[in-house]
């Protein structure tokens, strides 16, 4: 009965990575919040109650564990913290007390959910198993996600043969397993940076997938946008239009963007300039250029993406040049690099959690520092048990409010590090 209790009402059989290709089709979204009918909430319910039998040995029939399932908090949410995020939402419907329970136990995970998986050969069978794996992930993680960013990698071949496959079909499935209510950020590059174990990884060269889940608070919103080379156009002209697509409350209290661009050098700036404008001049827009970009179910190889953090978060970033000096130019890096670490730590205050953002230029890896996770080590470092993500870039996008308000080429950087802690 412990088992099925831990299956819960949707029984989900996960990825083996087994599959052959193409297996792993998308979930029913519509199905993960549909609110359960009677008689699935009533038989959920005697699963609890019957495993509170089993769990409390002071209880000697059924009606006493009843009792004590409605008088005692504190054995319902021990029970209930067993469940899934989804499998909590199916809980929460059960009656105002088990709301109320689900709700406690929500705050208790308010944390992020990592996720980094690698494969050093070419083959598209280990990328589809890797996207069923991530797949499970998101189905069975125990946070329920306000957005989800996913970037992937692949190897260097891939974009020299000039294959037609891109993002599309793991984009589909991933997007098929998280609720309807979660944005999907999601972005093709030439390298990832991940946590895996809560251990920092660069992953080069190679086939990888990295995930971040930011949960869901009421004091925090997330929002996604994207503009075409046409729409951009229109908005720097007037940006009324595209302020229209945000509320308010999240123009005003915008503290983080996170952006991806594929397009050039002068349009990311123009994007800059139009961001600045529409959320003001504190903002803090983190990005780097990218292969392809998946929005609302479509793929993109022209355009830029964004994800805008707005509420209750504090977000400071730092850009750190490769020095190149003639004599020791590995250690003159690692100390500005270690510099502008401390810095943004003396910056940030202290909340629940943390994230570090991190664009990479594909330049500043093993090639240049003849060692593996160089830079992920030095922040482990400063910044010990605190999750990393990014990916390496084709150029870098920072823009650290007021300071680079009057140089607008600041906003693209080259053979660069663009660090961006950002504590909810």
């Amino acid at each position: 009965m412990a088992q099925d209790l831990r299956r819960g009402p949707a029984q989900h059989q996960p990825c083996n990575g087994q599959r052959q290709r193409g297996s792993c089709k998308p979930r029913d979204v519509e199905a993960v919040d549909r609110p359960m009918c009677r008689n699935a909430q009533e038989g959920l319910r005697s699963k609890l109650v019957i495993t509170a039998v089993l769990h409390l040995d002071n209880m000697q029939n059924e009606d006493a564990a009843k009792r004590c399932l409605t008088e005692i908090p504190t054995i319902l949410d021990a029970i209930l913290c067993n469940l899934n995020a989804k499998q909590l939402r199916y809980a929460s419907n059960v009656c105002w007390f088990w709301n109320a329970s689900a709700e406690r136990i929500r705050r208790k995970r308010y944390y992020p959910d990592t996720m980094l998986q690698h494969d050093p050969n070419y083959d598209q069978r280990s990328m589809d198993s890797m996207g069923c794996d991530l797949c499970d992930n998101l189905m069975l993680t125990k946070i329920e996600p306000s957005v989800v960013i996913v970037f992937v990698s692949r190897w260097r071949e891939y974009f020299s043969r000039k294959l037609t496959e891109d993002i599309r079909g793991l984009a589909r499935y991933v997007d098929g397993s998280v609720p309807r209510s979660c944005e999907l950020f999601m972005a093709l590059g030439s390298g990832i940076i991940g946590t895996r174990n809560k251990v920092p990884c660069e992953i080069e060269e190679c086939d990888g997938i990295s995930s971040i889940m930011i949960p869901r608070s009421t004091e925090v919103s997330v929002t996604t946008f994207f503009l075409t080379l046409k729409a951009l156009k229109a908005a720097a002209r007037n940006t009324a239009e595209f302020k229209t697509s945000f509320s308010s409350s999240q123009i005003s209290n915008a503290k983080l963007i996170i952006l991806n661009a594929c397009a050039n050098a002068g349009v990311v700036k123009k994007a800059v300039k139009v961001l600045v404008k529409v959320f003001g001049e504190e903002i803090v827009i983190a990005g780097g250029f990218v292969q392809s970009i998946y929005y609302k179910k479509r793929s993109y190889t022209k355009g830029i993406c964004g994800l805008v953090f707005s509420g209750d978060l504090s977000a400071n970033m730092r850009i750190h040049k490769t020095k190149r000096s003639p004599h020791g130019a590995i250690e003159s890096d690692r100390h500005a690099f270690v510099e502008n670490l401390e810095d943004l730590s003396a910056s940030s205050p202290h909340r629940h959690f943390s994230v570090m953002f991190m664009y990479s230029c594909v330049a500043r890896g093993y090639e240049y520092f003849s060692e593996h996770n160089y830079q992920t080590k030095l922040i482990s470092q400063v910044f010990p048990g605190i999750p990393v993500f990014g990916m390496f870039a084709f150029g870098e996008i920072g823009y650290n409010g007021s300071q680079f308000a009057k140089e607008s080429s600041s906003s693209c950087h080259s053979y660069s590090t663009i660090l961006c802690l950002c504590r909810f």
